[in-house]
């Protein structure tokens, strides 16, 4: 943990809401009240700038609330035009992030996009989550460290109140799964100079409340929503799957500030819905012509995610992966 997490954990200072909506805010903290204006040019940086990014108005609606992460900021925009992810990466080459940590939701959106740009069909009462970090420190692992902490918080917050009959799982890379349905995903982006991670950047879709329609494909042959797994849909509404989510989210960075990855990559592994299946991976198509496939029996996830397969002397890194056997 560096020194400026470690000061934002140890001071316990309250997280700052920022909106466009405050009775959407309320859906995410429905006890937050006392809400003032805020001008946007009123912000300090490096706020400012990522406000800026995030919403086209002049000012915002603002108030604080107790979160129990380790989080300092929250902007909450109702309607995103455009992925808040790839907003916070554009800011962040320019600007450091907010040395505290900056939590963004949008409700409804348009161009926002999962793995490799590939499209991400939103719905409301889904949760569209972007976490801009600053770690400034090297990382062990830092091509899928990220990746692997975002899913780790994924799933624990899935056992802590979704009560499923079954445990979610992880579909390699970063495709949360329920019975074999896929009502998540995750993304990550690094920024780094001389081996120092400047700006580390998470995005995370779930379907929470609906399963958007999406076309089948042999990746992710149906897609579905915490509540339609969920016995107790009442207990995990957006707001209690968002707040648990940004507290695993903000443990498990503190962990892996601290060293801690190969605990969270014990857990992605031991949450693995591939190992010991057949799969097939399709490689992306170049220049329009189909990618090849790679099949095989997934023995082992290597230290960096690679997929060690039977028969096959080399480690697999990359391609859309279709489960053959279940």
């Amino acid at each position: 943990m560096n020194s400026q997490e470690r000061r934002r954990t140890d001071d316990e200072s309250p997280m700052t809401i920022y909106t466009d909506n405050v009775r959407f805010a309320q859906g995410l903290f429905k006890d937050v009240r006392d809400w003032k204006e805020l001008r946007l040019g009123s912000l300090p940086s490096p706020l400012r700038p990522y406000l800026e990014a995030l919403t086209p108005k002049t000012a915002v609606q603002c108030s604080k609330v107790s979160e129990p992460g380790s989080w300092g900021h929250a902007v909450l925009i109702e309607s995103a035009d455009g992925s808040q992810f790839d907003a916070l990466n554009r800011v962040a080459r320019r600007y450091d992030a907010p040395p505290e940590g900056l939590v963004c939701v949008a409700g409804t959106g348009t161009k926002f996009h999962g793995f490799k740009d590939r499209p991400w069909e939103i719905a409301s009462g889904n949760l569209h989550l972007s976490v801009l970090t600053g770690p400034r420190t090297t990382i062990d692992h830092v091509g899928v460290a990220f990746i692997v902490l975002a899913v780790v918080s994924v799933l624990q917050t899935l056992d802590d109140v979704a009560e499923l009959p079954q445990e979610a799982t992880v579909k390699w890379v970063n495709d949360i799964m329920i019975e074999g349905a896929k009502i998540g995903g995750v993304l990550a982006n690094c920024q780094i100079q001389d081996d120092i991670v400047t700006h580390a950047t998470l995005g995370i879709g779930l379907n929470v409340e609906k399963a958007p329609p999406v076309s089948p494909t042999p990746s992710v042959p149906t897609v579905g929503s915490l509540h339609q797994f969920s016995p107790n849909p009442r207990r995990c509404t957006l707001e209690v799957v968002f707040q648990k989510l940004i507290t695993y989210l903000g443990a498990n960075y503190a962990s892996l500030m601290a060293g801690g990855y190969q605990h969270l990559l014990d857990v992605y592994r031991s949450r693995s819905l591939v190992l010991a299946q057949r799969v097939r991976l399709h490689r992306d198509s170049v220049d329009g012509r189909p990618g090849a496939t790679i099949e095989g029996v997934v023995q082992s996830i290597g230290e960096d995610l690679e997929l060690f397969l039977d028969q096959r002397s080399s480690p697999v890194t990359e391609g859309r992966l279709e489960l053959l056997t279940r």
